[in-house]
């Protein structure tokens, strides 16, 4: 398997990881399964895969998305 196809694939499976995340934050997940959907395991699933497609395809915006889901040390409050 080449680079290429390999990077295609990945990012297929990033954005098919994406829908039940989507889904979650509308509230809809919720009712379809059961209460064993754990909201931080999919997300940190999700972000894992994303962080690498975007270090290869993007690294000038890579340290902007980090940021994102890094914990601000300037925050006072949660």
């Amino acid at each position: 398997m080449s680079s290429k196809e390999k990077i295609k694939g990945e990012i297929k499976k990033c954005i098919d990881d994406t829908a039940p995340i989507l889904l979650f934050l509308q509230d809809k997940l919720m009712k379809e399964l059961s209460k064993d959907f754990s909201f931080g395991h999919k997300y940190q699933s999700w972000y894992s895969k994303a962080i690498k497609i975007l270090g290869f395809l993007a690294k000038d915006r890579l340290q902007e998305f980090k940021s994102y889901y890094e914990i601000d040390p300037k925050r006072k409050t949660f």
